[in-house]
C-alpha cells in the first residue's frame, strides 16, 4: 500500500492520535512531533515519527502515551506493508490539500478580511462581485472556477472547494476595481487613518493594508495552481526541494502577518502546520495530484449522498435501501453507457441521462472494453423498429438473466 487518503480528522483517527487541536495538546499532527503551542510557527523543525516508536509506546504508561497524544490501541495498519516505509501509517496519510487549503486557509483568510473591513465595505464588495459575475458568458468559463455568485461571497455556506477558490478570485478582482479601492479607503478614513501607519515589528493596527491583501490573495491562488501541477522537480534535485520548503515558510509568515486572524486559536491550526508537510509528501509520492482527495469527495456524491437521499431515514431500512438505490444507479449507468459504447445512440443523448446517473461509467473496466466485439459481454443488444415511429427501439438484455431487460429510445432518426 502506498498511502491512505482522508481528511485531517479521519487520518488522525486511523493513526490513533487524539482528535484534539488545542494549543495545549502534546502533539498537533499524526505525522510529526510538533506540539500544539508551536502550531503557528513556520520554522518548527518537524521530526516525523516512526511506526516502531508508536508500537513501543503501547507497552509504556498512560502518561507516556499522553505525551505523544496517542490512544492505547492495537493499530491494524501496523501489519500493512507500506513499501518498507519506516513511518508506516503514521507517515503514509498525506496532506489533504482540498480540506487544508481550499476549505481551510482560503476560507479563514477571506473571513478575516471581511471582519476587518466592516459591513459597509463588505456590502460594496458583494455588489461588485455580483456585477462582475453577471457579465455575458464566454466559451472558456468552464475552464476555471465559479465566478457567478448571485448573493455575493460574504455569506457563502456549504460551498465546494472550487467555489471557495472562485470566491477568493472574485474577491481579488473586486478589491482592485475603482469602487473596491474607494470602499477600503473610506473605511480607513472612518477609522481615522489618512495614510498608512508605520508599524514596528509585532505591532498591530486596524488599518487595512490593501496592497498586502492583494498580494496574499494572489499567493493563495498561485499556491493552489501549483498543487495542481502535473509534474514537479526531479527526485534527486535536493536544492529545488529545499527552495520550495523555504518558499512555503515565507508564504506562511506573510499569511500570519497580513491576515491577523482573531477567531478561535488564531493561526494555531493543524491545517496551517500541515502546509509544512507538503514538500515531504511530494518527495515521496510526486505531485499533489497523486494524493488529492477531491476525486474521492466527488465519488462520495454518487456513491453515498445520492443513494441515501431517497432512502427512508429509518435505522432498520436506511442501509439496505441506500444499497439498493446504489445498485439501481449502477444498472442504469451501465445500460446507458453500453448503448453509447456500441453506437446504439448518439453522444447528444447524454443530456437525457437522469440527474442521478454520472456522466462517466461507474462500472467501466478495461478488461471488458472489447467484450461486445469478442462476444463475451454480459449484455446483448436487440434492435427493434416500431411501425410509424421514427426512432429505433433497443432492448438491453443480461445474458445470464434474459427475463430482465432495460429499454430506452435512441435519439437517432431513421
Amino acid at each position: 500500500m502506498a498511502f491512505v487518503l482522508g481528511d485531517t480528522q479521519g487520518n488522525n483517527v486511523v493513526c490513533g492520535r487524539y482528535v484534539s487541536y488545542c494549543t495545549g495538546v502534546a502533539r498537533i499532527n499524526r505525522s510529526c512531533d510538533c506540539p500544539g503551542s508551536e502550531t503557528d510557527n513556520p520554522d518548527w523543525p518537524c521530526r516525523f515519527v516512526l511506526q516502531k516508536e508508536i508500537e513501543e509506546l503501547m507497552a509504556k504508561t498512560k502518561e507516556d502515551r499522553q505525551e505523544m497524544s496517542q490512544h492505547f490501541i492495537k493499530n491494524a495498519f501496523h501489519k500493512i506493508d507500506f513499501g518498507g516505509c519506516p513511518h508506516g501509517i503514521h507517515g503514509c496519510t498525506p496532506v489533504d490539500i482540498m480540506h487544508t487549503v481550499l476549505h481551510g486557509i482560503f476560507v479563514y483568510t477571506k473571513d478575516t478580511f471581511f471582519q476587518l473591513i466592516g459591513v459597509t465595505a463588505v456590502a460594496i464588495i458583494d455588489n461588485i462581485v455580483i456585477a462582475l459575475g453577471s457579465q455575458p458568458r464566454c466559451r472558456g468559463r468552464d475552464n476555471y472556477q465559479r465566478v457567478y455568485f448571485g448573493k455575493g461571497i460574504s455569506n457563502l455556506t456549504q460551498t465546494t472547494a472550487m467555489e471557495n477558490s472562485g470566491g477568493l478570485m472574485m474577491l481579488l478582482f473586486a478589491v482592485q476595481t475603482a469602487d473596491g479601492k474607494r470602499a477600503i479607503r473610506s473605511r480607513n478614513e472612518a477609522k481615522g487613518f489618512s495614510r498608512p501607519p508605520t508599524l514596528k515589528d509585532g505591532e498591530k493596527s486596524e488599518y487595512v493594508f490593501l496592497d498586502d491583501y492583494i498580494k496574499l490573495f494572489e499567493m493563495l491562488l498561485c499556491y493552489e495552481q501549483w498543487t495542481r501541477s502535473e509534474s514537479v522537480w526531479a527526485r534527486d534535485d535536493v536544492e529545488t526541494a529545499e527552495a520550495m520548503q523555504e518558499a512555503i515558510k515565507v508564504f506562511l509568515r506573510f499569511l500570519k502577518k497580513t491576515a491577523d486572524r482573531q477567531d478561535g486559536q488564531h493561526w494555531s491550526l493543524s491545517k496551517y502546520h500541515e502546509m509544512l508537510h507538503v514538500v515531504w509528501c511530494i518527495l515521496r509520492w510526486g505531485p499533489c495530484r497523486n494524493f488529492d482527495t477531491a476525486i474521492g469527495e466527488t465519488n462520495h456524491k454518487w456513491l453515498a449522498k445520492k443513494p441515501a437521499k431517497t432512502a427512508q431515514k429509518s435505522l432498520k431500512t436506511f442501509e439496505i435501501q441506500s444499497a439498493g438505490n446504489l445498485f439501481d444507479q449502477y444498472v442504469v449507468s451501465r445500460a446507458m453507457h453500453e448503448f453509447l459504447r456500441i453506437g446504439g445512440m448518439e453522444e447528444n443523448f447524454m443530456k437525457f441521462f437522469p440527474a442521478d446517473v454520472p456522466k462517466e461509467d461507474l462500472t467501466a473496466d478495461d478488461s471488458i472494453s472489447d467484450d461486445f466485439q469478442t462476444g463475451r459481454s454480459e449484455f446483448e443488444i436487440e434492435q427493434k423498429y416500431m411501425h410509424g415511429i421514427a426512432y429505433a427501439f433497443y432492448i438491453l438484455k443480461p445474458v445470464n438473466n434474459p427475463r430482465m431487460c432495460y429499454n430506452d429510445y435512441s435519439s437517432t432518426v431513421l
